[in-house]
């Protein structure tokens, strides 16, 4: 009997090339596979040519590898063989949001800065699904549970609280989870000894940890933190997935892009965020994705990282303000987070 003449991968299976290697994202089961370049392109084939045809192409020069690593993909179910090549298309790629704002990320300190309740009425009236909020002064459970009287009733889907110092324990913590079920993740910040219990269940997850909080904190960027979900691959093609559909409040009230950005669009006291997301120059870095900023364009990891650097426009050039920590031309990872963009290649 004849043997399937074509390979496919799964359309949530796919390679995306770097500078030095390709990785290869099952979306699905959210892992990757380092692959060589040169396999990405093979596997990228299949959808015009037969596994023969493609031998020819490259003259039989790789027959044994294509086989092993096609064998390998095969038992790991990220493709299959098939004589129906056109029952496995590739994942369309195309991404929209009728919403303004998808996520916003609001810092307090000093709750007379400004009045959070008139903040998430607002976010509400945009659509906004999901909200960071970061309270950097000590705080309780009760007063945590006044500030969000006003989600109660939003559209809000879910909220990240980070705390830099919690006046409560496990049981307080636990209770406000349950008295907001829209509470998905609380962290607390910045304790010589664990005050909280950590835990994951269906209240939401639980998280201490020993670092501080600082103001307009920035991103920690690192391969347990990518995202793998097939809307945000499919945005990141198209859009800035850190920035896009986004608006951030900092501590004193000043609406930015992100709280680290040094370009503040007004203060929420006497600005509308309705106003200010529709401002072209708050726009404009939405759509400036990972493909067109010079070194994350050679990245292989560029569809789900969510770095919020801020961008600069050099010599008709993108470029982040920040590193991320990854540097895709020798494959290694910095112990520092996010460094200044200074003496990049390819500029």
């Amino acid at each position: 009997m004849q043997p399937p003449s074509y390979f496919r991968l799964f359309s949530a299976c796919i390679p995306v090339q770097g500078v030095l290697h390709a990785l290869l994202f099952d979306l699905e089961r959210k892992s990757f596979y380092k692959i060589p370049n040169l396999l990405a392109e093979i596997l990228d084939k299949p959808h015009q040519q037969s596994i023969p045809e493609i031998k020819a192409h490259y003259e039989h020069q790789y027959d044994e590898g294509i086989d092993t690593f096609l064998k390998e993909f095969e038992s790991k179910e990220l493709g299959l063989y098939t004589d129906e090549p056109e029952a496995f298309p590739k994942l369309d790629m195309y991404w929209d949001d009728p919403l303004d704002i998808q996520t916003a990320v609001v810092e307090m300190e000093n709750t007379d800065a400004y009045n959070l309740e008139n903040v998430l009425q607002q976010l509400d009236d945009l659509g906004c699904a999901a909200l960071q909020l970061r309270l950097l002064s000590p705080i309780t459970a009760q007063q945590i549970n006044t500030l969000l009287k006003t989600s109660q009733e939003s559209r809000l889907r879910q909220i990240e609280l980070l705390v830099a110092q919690f006046k409560g324990d496990a049981k307080a913590a636990v209770d406000l989870m349950h008295s907001n079920r829209r509470i998905s993740l609380f962290v607390q910040f910045n304790k010589e000894q664990k005050q909280l219990i950590e835990t994951s269940d269906f209240v939401g997850t639980i998280v201490h940890s020993t670092k501080a909080l600082p103001k307009a904190a920035s991103d920690c960027v690192s391969p347990n933190n990518f995202t793998f979900d097939v809307k945000l691959f499919s945005e990141a093609h198209s859009y800035n997935t850190a920035l896009n559909r986004k608006v951030c409040i900092d501590a004193e009230g000043y609406i930015r892009n992100y709280l680290s950005h040094p370009k503040a669009y007004g203060h929420i006291s006497n600005k509308q965020l309705t106003e200010v997301v529709q401002m072209e120059s708050f726009r404009e870095k939405w759509l400036v994705h990972n493909d067109q900023i010079e070194i994350c364009k050679d990245c292989p990891y560029r569809y789900v990282c969510l770095f919020n650097s801020d961008l600069q426009l050099k010599n008709h050039k993108w470029h982040k303000t920040e590193r991320c920590g990854y540097d895709p031309y020798t494959d290694q990872w910095q112990t520092t987070a996010s460094t200044p963009a200074t003496n990049q290649p390819n500029q």
